[in-house]
């Protein structure tokens, strides 16, 4: 959402949750040190401290690494982007591409920064000229092409004098050149969000993939999606997800990251009526068919992260309402799912914005940011929106801290994983003090993200704070948080592919 900031949105606990994991004051164990690597670039602002990798089960017991092979290397980099709700996408060269929107602290609308870069190439800017105000920038690419994909959001009065649209732009030249597609316009729409699949029925016109457009329109009209056959220049409706007649929360009806397999089939993770949710499309999004990844158990906020390897396996990640996150496994397209593990490591009490990337069958990278020192156990109900500015902190949550971590496993089809999870920033300089969610996140916003290279190497985007003191706009009514550093992380060594 775009219209107010969010100190905490509300807790709703639709039923029974899964049960807590034990106590977070477990012993951390199996702990190596971290690597601090040299930074993404010759560009980069510089590398920052990282926590020590912890070796751990889906319970939280302690786990044993491995007694051969190299051990996991953590590692942050600043990129020199200033960001907030960052996304990534990897290019066939290999090459990161990073968008980063730069919010003002004056409260002006922030304009998107598109840039790539990688370990052996400097960052380069390469946004149109200038860089496009927008709202709610979302960055992808074809893996195939290396077209990459920049959506935005228009408000009221920006683009159409009432509507809310969404605007697609691609290039294929390093930014030399960006193509515009007629936006999309309708009345509360928002969160666009873009991916490239595979076509199943329909003929092309000079691309050979589809692109899908997904976006959500209010808070109780569910979600819709367009498509393009022709590379980006033009969209046309697909078909929409009903509202399911549920209270939606502050948040309204949005949805995580898409996902698409080889065979063309979209995947959107969802909260339906206090329940983690996929909807599935066999047909380019035309129809959607609704499937419960686990039990009632809503943190107020929608996004749910889903993932599917090649094998047709999905993996669905979410936060319940204890704050913590649950991964459960379907191996028959969704109609049945495994139990959810919880796959926070030792000391985590409350996480928030999952994402999950997928490599070969069974290897997973999960990104979230986490609280080693918020208040554990299930949260009571609170309605504690910040609607005026300066925002203040959530009771309780005054002096919490928060980190971004990555947790990844290669055998997530096991009976008892293994995972291996650190912190990424130095745990010395949090990344966000007070309040962080369920949602929004001040600096960070509404999301996260995570990419795996064709190495098979996971990487985080995620925003840090100096200090983990976020800046709030400053001298409008309307309260928010102007944008900070563009951060990656990764923990090396462990190939996903």
């Amino acid at each position: 959402m775009v219209a107010i900031a969010v100190a905490a949105v509300v807790v709703a606990a639709c039923g029974a949750p899964p049960p807590l994991p034990p106590s977070a004051t477990a012993t951390v164990a199996a702990s190596v040190p971290a690597s601090h690597s040299a930074g993404p670039s010759p560009a980069a602002a510089g590398t920052a401290g990282s926590g020590p990798v912890t070796y751990h089960s889906s319970d939280q017991r302690p786990g044993t690494a491995p007694a051969t092979g190299p051990r996991p290397a953590v590692s942050s980099f600043t990129t020199g982007i200033q960001a907030t709700e960052p996304s990534i996408a990897i290019l066939p060269d290999g090459r990161i591409a990073y968008q980063g929107w730069d919010r003002p602290a004056t409260g002006e609308v922030g304009t998107s920064h598109v840039f790539v870069g990688g370990p052996r190439e400097p960052w380069r800017d390469i946004s149109p000229s200038p860089a496009p105000a927008t709202h709610d920038p979302y960055l992808n690419s074809d893996p195939a092409t290396g077209r990459i994909f920049s959506s935005s959001l228009k408000l009221p009065g920006e683009l159409d004098p009432d509507a809310f649209c969404a605007v697609v732009t691609f290039t294929d030249d390093d930014g030399a050149n960006w193509i515009s597609a007629p936006p999309i316009c309708a009345d509360d729409l928002d969160r666009p969000r873009l991916i490239t699949s595979k076509p199943i029925t329909t003929r092309l016109d000079g691309y050979p993939n589809l692109v899908h457009l997904c976006y959500f329109l209010g808070e109780t009209d569910g979600q819709s999606c367009a498509r393009s056959v022709d590379g980006g220049r033009t969209f046309q409706p697909s078909g929409s997800i009903p509202p399911d007649g549920c209270d939606s929360g502050s948040a309204g009806a949005l949805f995580g990251h898409l996902a698409t397999d080889a065979k063309g089939t979209l995947y959107l993770g969802r909260m339906s009526c206090g329940r983690p949710m996929i909807a599935i499309s066999t047909d380019e999004g035309q129809t959607w068919v609704d499937h419960a990844m686990g039990p009632r158990g809503w943190n107020g906020y929608a996004d749910v992260a889903v993932a599917v390897d090649d094998d047709g396996v999905i993996y669905g990640l979410w936060v319940s309402n204890d704050r913590l996150p649950y991964l459960a496994i379907s191996r028959d397209a969704g109609s049945t799912w495994t139990d959810p593990i919880y796959v926070a490591p030792p000391g985590v009490t409350e996480a928030n914005l999952p994402v999950m990337e997928v490599g070969i069958g069974g290897h997973l990278a999960m990104g979230a940011l986490v609280s080693l020192d918020a208040p554990a156990g299930i949260k009571p109900s609170l309605a504690a929106q910040c609607v005026a500015s300066p925002c203040r902190e959530a009771r309780g949550y005054e002096n919490v801290t928060w980190h971004a971590s990555m947790t990844i496993t290669t055998d997530a089809l096991a009976a008892d994983p293994l995972f291996i999870s650190a912190v990424l920033n130095d745990p010395a300089r949090p990344i966000v003090r007070g309040t962080c969610g369920p949602g929004r996140c001040k600096a960070d916003a509404d999301f996260i993200d995570v990419a795996i290279d064709a190495a098979g190497q996971p990487w985080l985007a995620y925003v840090a704070c100096p200090d983990g003191d976020c800046p709030q706009w400053q001298g409008t009514a309307q309260p928010g948080w102007a944008s900070a550093e563009g951060m990656l992380g990764t923990i090396a060594n462990v190939p996903l592919r």
